[in-house]
């Protein structure tokens, strides 16, 4: 997933299978980086990014992962793609 943050949106996700990287920086990173200093999340464990962070997530093994991602806020559905950046 490229690196972004959501203006608006609260973005959840959890690992439904696997082990995700998940990490908050300001600047861009490459994944030696992200796996020294991100957070690794197994099955059934979950993460909060807030408005306004930016944040990316990375499947860093050699092993396939699973992820659900719900992103909920209050505004118009037509504001929703606009938010990403």
């Amino acid at each position: 997933q490229p690196w972004h943050l959501h203006q608006s949106i609260h973005e959840i996700s959890r690992v439904d299978e696997g082990r995700i990287w998940a990490i908050d920086a300001p600047e861009t990173i490459d994944r030696e980086e992200i796996a020294k200093r991100g957070t690794v999340l197994s099955e059934g464990d979950m993460v909060i990014e807030d408005p306004g962070v930016r944040h990316t997530i990375a499947n860093l093994s050699d092993e396939p992962a699973i992820l659900t991602t719900v992103q909920v806020a209050n505004i118009p559905f037509e504001q929703f793609n606009v938010d990403w950046k």
